[in-house]
């Protein structure tokens, strides 16, 4: 065991010796990543999360029937009438094109998305042959937002991301109006109430510039040490096949 003991001793006392010869190298990549990291992150937008939480709850049209279904114990198997049919259903609906695309009209996202190309004063996209669909818009705005449900207590939450925080506001609101549109134009006994209307946030969001400079200065590291060893054994095999000649 003494033996064992020494030889690992021995093969750490190695490694330091590795490290610690490629250091100034592990040091040099270290203050390079790091510099990089905090440049890039200062260059990233920032950006804000506007958060509307919504409960789902049956259409009145259903009565008390769909009440003394949600509370019986065959809940579960009764997919529509259920809190969790209800979740499903806002779900699906907030997550569709459709309803992306009725935003995006709603609030005029498509000039908004693609400024460049559009004359502000002849109201008209610069190229019309290479104007911006409005499928493209949707899937812009697919891009900047996230539905999450809550299992536990029911409620769905939709979360928008932008630069602009107002309107990262304004966009959260108009999904909920044009959910309850679409709601009122088809049948599909589920309703929904908000808990917790969209406000302006106080805080950015993203980036989290003080985890990417951590992260990168962490991987730099052993990017570092790694790199060191692999000079390590290529040096000893120069070393070795100088010998052998």
């Amino acid at each position: 065991m003494e033996s064992n003991y020494h030889e690992e001793e021995i093969d750490l006392l190695d490694y330091w010796h590795v490290i610690w010869k490629r250091r100034r190298m592990i040091a040099s990549l270290f203050f390079v990543s790091v510099v990089a990291a905090a440049v890039i992150s200062l260059l990233l937008p920032e950006q804000y999360k506007a958060e509307v939480v919504l409960l789902p709850i049956e259409d009145s049209g259903m009565g008390g029937l769909a009440s003394a279904l949600a509370a019986s114990p065959f809940a579960s198997f009764v997919g529509g009438a259920s809190s969790g049919g209800g979740t499903q259903k806002l779900t699906v609906v907030l997550q569709s094109r459709t309803l992306r695309e009725k935003v995006v009209q709603r609030l005029n996202l498509l000039v908004l998305f693609n400024k460049k190309q559009w004359d502000p004063d002849r109201k008209r996209w610069l190229e019309p042959d290479k104007a911006p669909s409005l499928s493209g818009a949707a899937r812009a705005l697919s891009g900047m937002t996230k539905v999450d449900v809550d299992k536990k207590y029911g409620t769905l939450s939709l979360d928008v991301v932008y630069t602009d925080p107002h309107l990262a506001v304004e966009i959260a609101n108009a999904y909920v109006a044009e959910l309850a549109d679409f709601l009122n134009t088809h049948s599909l006994n589920v309703n929904f109430q908000i808990l917790d209307p969209a406000q302006v946030p106080e805080q950015k969001f993203k980036p989290n510039r003080r985890s990417i400079v951590k992260v990168s200065a962490a991987l730099s590291i052993l990017m570092g040490i790694l790199v060191a060893f692999l000079l390590e054994y290529i040096q000893k095999m120069r070393d070795k096949s100088r010998e052998q000649a």
